[in-house]
């Protein structure tokens, strides 16, 4: 299997606010084994977990489908390869404007819980295949669907990912 390698860091787009997430329990902590993870296409983010700076992180897409309904036919996570989520004033792309296919995985981070009013993602990229992340700095990793924020509750399906540690 041939990986990638991504350093995450000043390429990045830097955003004042990201999507808020979910709620939940306990935090995991990124020393773990191999997670088996389905990222929902109706959930802005899914937590990966809370990892330190330099730490590598394996991100592999395993498959499933996924749609941001509309018409929209099913696709896997490499996300649809004519159609750029675009921004419309109004409408924000979960993996920013232009960056990444529509119903792309995308990944992000922050220093805090995406939820945490005024938590800012300062890290985000299109998962276009197995890639190995050196973690820039402390922080949350999320996994999500690269649509509109505020339109993600007409999507359908989820996608399959492995994430070591």
């Amino acid at each position: 299997m041939r990986w990638r390698s991504l350093v995450v860091g000043s390429f990045l787009v830097v955003s004042g606010c990201g999507p808020r997430g979910g709620k939940g329990g306990a935090t995991p902590n990124g020393s773990e084994g191999v997670r088996h993870l389905t990222v929902d296409a109706k959930k802005p983010v899914t937590l990966v977990a809370q990892y330190k700076q330099g730490q590598k992180v394996d991100i592999e897409p395993k498959g499933g489908q996924w749609s941001n309904g509309g018409g929209m036919g099913m696709v896997g996570p490499e996300g649809d390869p004519k159609s750029l989520c675009m921004g419309d004033g109004g409408h924000h792309c979960i993996g920013g404007d232009a960056v990444a296919p529509v119903m792309g995985l995308i990944m992000l981070m922050t220093p805090c819980p995406i939820e945490q009013v005024g938590c800012n993602v300062f890290g985000r990229d299109f998962v276009n295949g197995p890639m190995t992340l050196t973690v820039p700095r402390d922080g949350y990793l999320y996994l999500a669907p690269n649509d509109w924020a505020e339109a993600i509750g007409d999507n359908n399906g989820s996608v399959q990912v492995d994430v070591t540690p």
